[in-house]
């Protein structure tokens, strides 16, 4: 209920009406406090409009405008209060209390958020490098971000670096599928992916197409490929020239970590045109355990581009690990598993939703969702994983096939 906490605040118009009706002897304050009781009536519709009308016809409503309507009412209010405390008669202290009771918390609950949100953009703007730290930590990491860069016969295949040290391209990296990648310098240090494409049987010198990781596609034209470099032009931003390089890792030595990674266990069950997937990964440090949780359904042969894996925090009992969300506002679903041998190929899983149990499943060992970025979490320490985890996380979305062979049946097989 503290997501609508902010409409009390503009009911202020009420004990504004008594403060203003208690001055009645000084008509400059009263016409003042009417004034303010008027334009917080109105406001006050006009809330109430928004949050029970006209948001419930719109997908995810962001309102900006509390942004600025919040801590400019509260903190007007507030003010007006602790005037009117001071004021002598039962009505005007009565009035401010209620102008205090309905303005203090809401501030208290926005001043919080926007804390939150400070530190939600400090985990954001170190997104980027703990990505880029993870694809080039060990070959392990780096293969789980882009497979198999082995050139064979291939002379495509390969990692290639940016001839110019300065240049805006850092470098480009194409695996033995034919997956090209072009990465850039996103900060200090740090490199993001750019772009995207699967090259096909492109010809030298030819044309393909990019997907930019924030726009749309873009042309990339192929002066030159040679065993040794590639030159690569783009329309809006010139031409660049990569020249191949050995990979180089931040992992010189590798320690044994303190965290074990049990791996991925999914299921995904077809009912009729519905698919029903419940996929897991699981991470380990003696007692302490940590779960990312997927739950979600869709309509077979449909592209989910927005599927979201939620932190769970697990405490073992009794053969079971009881996981409740790491999510300390958000603990409607929660879900139980066996302890899962070392080599063991399933686990059994039963979800709970308000207490009540929701699904029976048996999930086998294996993605049905990839994902990379929580296959290569650090393990060097528990408090390390479960931050790394949270952080990279923030604005990470998987995109999922809903492929149903046969429409009906037993539970697709993960890969």
């Amino acid at each position: 209920m503290l997501e609508y906490l902010h409409v009390l605040t503009f009911f202020s118009w009420i004990p504004l009406a008594l403060l203003a009706s208690s001055q009645k002897g000084r008509r400059p304050t009263a016409r003042w406090l009417w004034a303010l009781c008027g334009v917080t009536f109105l406001l006050c519709g006009y809330i109430l409009y928004l949050d029970f009308i006209w948001s419930k016809t719109v997908v995810a409503p962001i309102r900006v405008d509390l942004l600025f309507l919040i801590p400019l009412s509260t903190v007007t209010f507030t003010g007006v209060g602790v005037w009117g405390v001071r004021k002598p008669g039962g009505l005007p202290k009565i009035a401010s209390v209620l102008l205090l009771a309905f303005s203090v918390p809401t501030l208290f609950v926005f001043a919080q958020g926007i804390w939150k949100s400070s530190k939600d953009m400090v985990r954001l703007n170190a997104r980027p490098a703990l990505i880029f730290e993870a694809q080039f930590r060990n070959p392990q990491t780096f293969k789980n971000f882009f497979g198999n860069i082995d050139a064979r016969n291939d002379l495509r295949v390969g990692h290639f670096r940016a001839e110019d040290p300065k240049s805006w391209a850092s470098r480009v990296i194409v695996n033995d599928e034919g997956h090209f990648w072009l990465m850039f310098k996103c900060g200090e240090n740090v490199e993001c992916v750019y772009a995207e494409a699967d090259l096909g049987a492109i010809s030298v010198p030819g044309t393909f197409k990019a997907q930019s990781e924030t726009g749309l596609p873009h042309d990339v034209v192929v002066s030159a490929w040679s065993q040794d470099r590639l030159i690569l032009d783009f329309s809006r931003r010139g031409s660049y020239t990569f020249v191949r390089a050995p990979v180089s890792y931040n992992e010189t030595v590798s320690a044994p970590g303190k965290v074990s990674f049990h791996g991925s266990f999914s299921q995904a069950r077809i009912d009729r045109d519905y698919i029903y997937l419940v996929q897991i990964w699981l991470w380990q440090s003696g007692d302490r355990w940590v779960a990312y949780y997927v739950r979600r359904n869709a309509k077979c042969g449909s592209t989910n581009d927005f599927v979201f894996a939620s932190g769970y925090e697990g405490k073992p009992s009794r053969g079971q690990i009881y996981f409740t969300s790491a999510t300390r506002d958000q603990k409607i679903e929660e879900f139980q598993i066996t302890v899962p041998a070392a080599a063991a190929d399933h686990i059994d899983a039963q979800s709970f939703y308000n207490g009540r149990p929701l699904e029976a499943a048996t999930l086998k060992r294996g993605s049905i969702l990839h994902s990379s970025i929580y296959e290569s979490a650090p393990n060097t320490d528990f408090d390390v994983t479960t931050d790394w985890l949270k952080t990279v996380s923030m604005g990470y979305f998987m995109s999922w096939k809903a492929e149903c062979p046969g429409n009906q049946g037993p539970p697709a097989v993960p890969k």
